[in-house]
């Protein structure tokens, strides 16, 4: 469950807080939500591929143990994501 504390800690920041009360929503109904849609997964055996944020690993390492279609990010860190073996991906611009 460890991202799951990643994504309580991160959408409880300020900055998306203007878009959660818009919602209606509170950042724990959003957490609730996602704790309910999680799949439970061992975190692939990864190289460090996130500059400086090992907590990134983690979700790279979870999406791949979990056989994401696809992975997308907008992290300028993110080191040679064409190293992810098998996983098409995409960078927000």
């Amino acid at each position: 469950m460890a991202l799951a504390a990643e994504f309580a800690e991160v959408i409880g920041r300020e900055q998306f807080a203007k878009r959660i009360r818009a919602a209606q929503l509170s950042a724990a109904e959003l957490v609730a939500n996602y704790a309910r849609l999680a799949q439970l997964v061992v975190p692939a055996d990864i190289n460090p591929t996130v500059a400086g944020d090992p907590d990134d690993d983690q979700i790279l390492a979870c999406a791949l143990a979990a056989h994401a279609d696809a992975i997308a990010f907008g992290d300028k860190r993110l080191r040679n994501p064409q190293d992810l073996p098998g996983r098409p991906y995409r960078k927000r611009r």
